[in-house]
């Protein structure tokens, strides 16, 4: 697939932690796909043929050094999905996409199937901007799961029937509310990938107030007047 890298015999090696020879072995044997490249005179693995390889062999562990979870944001709320973005890719096992209307979402699902995808419910309530019928193409391509979040109190969605039938409809796997911040979504995020949850504590957007510090008592001694 173009676009998507090239590991050489040496990097692939080291990824399976196999000799090179072994890896040579497996290519000449037809088990792992490469291509010879005269450029540098060697053979080069794509991503997804190194991958496809590793899952052959149940290579578990190693898969872990190149796998990464995929994720869609969903929101015409710029800051937001920055802070989103960059809180999922700190640890490099995440890549994420921004999609702010129905049209990129459908254009970047088209070519790119998020493992998760994120999307504020106001934009599922836009009949202008509808993202229903993108959603429900993209799941039944492929097992993605849903996340959608709110800036009401849980108890609202939860006393809205048509609300309600639409998380039905749409078999959504998580709905969080985010006007407490956004730790509570992230951590959700986190868990569905089989990512650890350790993070910053994230203020609500527009909150300018900053975490209260603990409260410092002046030295005592001779040098301290209060002493």
């Amino acid at each position: 697939m173009a676009g998507q890298p090239f590991y050489t015999v040496k990097q692939a090696s080291e990824i399976v932690e196999l000799p090179e020879v072994q890896v040579e072995g497996y290519i000449q044997q037809k088990s792992l796909a490469a291509t010879f490249n005269h450029n540098i005179m060697s053979y080069v693995i794509t991503h997804d043929d190194l991958i496809a390889f590793m899952k052959d062999r149940k290579l578990w562990k190693q898969l872990q050094k190149v796998m990464s979870s995929r994720v869609l944001l969903c929101d015409r709320d710029q800051k937001l999905v920055f802070i989103l973005k960059n809180e999922l890719e700190r640890g490099g096992k995440v890549m994420v996409k921004i999609a702010t209307s129905s049209k990129d979402a459908e254009l970047v699902m088209s070519q790119w199937l998020p493992d998760v995808l994120v999307m504020h419910m106001a934009a599922l309530q836009r009949q202008s901007d509808s993202l229903i019928s993108v959603l429900r193409q993209a799941r039944e391509s492929r097992p993605v799961k849903l996340i959608l979040y709110h800036n009401q109190p849980d108890a609202v969605i939860q006393q809205n029937e048509d609300t309600q039938k639409m998380l039905e409809y749409l078999n959504v796997d998580a709905t969080v509310s985010i006007a407490a911040g956004t730790r509570g979504l992230l951590t959700h995020m986190m868990e569905m990938l089989g990512l650890r949850t350790t993070m910053r504590i994230i203020r609500p957007l527009g909150s300018s107030t900053p975490p209260a510090q603990p409260r410092q008592e002046p030295p005592t001694g001779p040098g301290n007047p209060m002493g």
